[in-house]
């Protein structure tokens, strides 16, 4: 067996192939336990930024807006003057709502989560009032808080010329979503048959 082996690898065609389904087989493992890892670690932070909030809403410990902020930075190891928070607070709040109302958190009683889910939907409400776009690309909120701006100050003709812009700009968003929808539609079918076809060659090579 060993002096088999040793001729095997003394093939370089052979060898190449071998190697070949060696390395396609490893990146093909590397690369879902990495997708799986970065998986796992989103479902722990949310899990954990939900049993905080859990435990501070039953205990009356989280009061104020800037309390949730603070647990949700602190969960996501965000610095104090990053503002990218708010649009991932409020999606997370929402869903922090949710499993409340379907009795998915610890907290079960009716006029607990009725209590709750007033001050959450205040928060929410205070947060995108202060922060009406968070939620949208930096180039579309530029854009419409120039046109509310502009429509606070009576400017008419400038605010119709950014509308004009933010039309023009989702236009050609849609154009390059509709372009990677196309494009990604046969990736990872392609994808896999190429993977099983350069193992399959690969060890019809080996032992032909």
């Amino acid at each position: 067996m060993p002096h088999e082996l040793v001729k095997l690898i003394a093939n370089k065609e052979i060898f190449i192939s071998l190697f070949a389904v060696i390395f396609t087989v490893a990146y093909a493992y590397a690369s879902l336990y990495f997708l799986r890892s970065a998986r796992d670690r989103r479902k722990e932070t949310v899990n954990t930024f939900f049993a905080a909030i859990s435990e501070g809403l039953k205990d009356n410990t989280l009061q104020s807006l800037e309390d949730f902020i603070n647990i949700y930075k602190g969960v996501h190891g965000l610095s104090s003057d990053d503002t990218s928070y708010r649009s991932g607070l409020v999606r997370r709040l929402r869903h922090f709502m949710v499993d409340l109302v379907l009795k998915k958190t610890d907290i079960k009683e009716p006029g607990s989560i009725t209590l709750i889910k007033n001050k959450l939907t205040q928060f929410i409400e205070e947060m995108e009032k202060s922060e009406p776009f968070a939620s949208l690309p930096n180039a579309e909120k530029a854009l419409l808080s120039d046109v509310f701006r502009m429509i606070e100050l009576g400017d008419k003709k400038g605010a119709n010329q950014k509308l004009e812009d933010i039309a023009g700009l989702i236009e050609t968003r849609q154009d390059s979503i509709e372009r990677l929808e196309k494009s990604n539609k046969w990736a990872i079918p392609l994808a896999v048959i190429g993977l099983i076809l350069t193992i399959v060659f690969g060890i019809i090579s080996i032992f032909k």
